[in-house]
């Protein structure tokens, strides 16, 4: 759902006039989804709560871009926004998931690290193990 609504944002920054607030209504409807499976996703797999409201929030801080009058007031195209944090949000949903699915997540966990040169603080301590792909314990 979320790369959806990266698309969704991406295509309402496109629009123009009348379409522009009608793709606005759904960008802010796709937040609030995302919203609310955050919560879901959190209360099923607690550790993922975090990483899932991080994301729920990076997508609402989108969608009050894009759905801000200011920004459309002469129904022209918007300018795109920046997705640096939202695509960091998403790859550390995507490791946290994951890794709390028993998922080895080292290789997403780079590339995530490399984007930016930074994380979110959610890092999890992965021990090697003698046998490859399972957790020390």
């Amino acid at each position: 759902m979320a790369r959806d609504f990266r698309v969704l944002v991406e295509n309402t920054c496109d629009s123009r006039g009348p379409d522009l607030a009608t793709h606005a209504r759904k960008v802010r409807q796709s937040a609030a989804d995302i919203t609310g499976q955050a919560d879901e996703v959190g209360f099923m797999v607690f550790v993922t709560e975090t990483a899932a409201n991080a994301l729920a929030a990076e997508a609402r801080i989108l969608a009050a871009t894009i759905a801000d009058s200011k920004n459309r007031e002469l129904g022209a195209s918007l300018l795109s926004p920046n997705f640096t944090r939202f695509d960091q949000c998403v790859d550390e949903f995507k490791v946290t998931a994951q890794g709390a699915s028993g998922y080895l997540a080292a290789s997403t966990a780079e590339s995530a690290d490399s984007a930016n040169g930074e994380r979110l603080g959610l890092q999890a301590t992965v021990e090697s193990s003698a046998v490859p792909g399972q957790f020390q314990g």
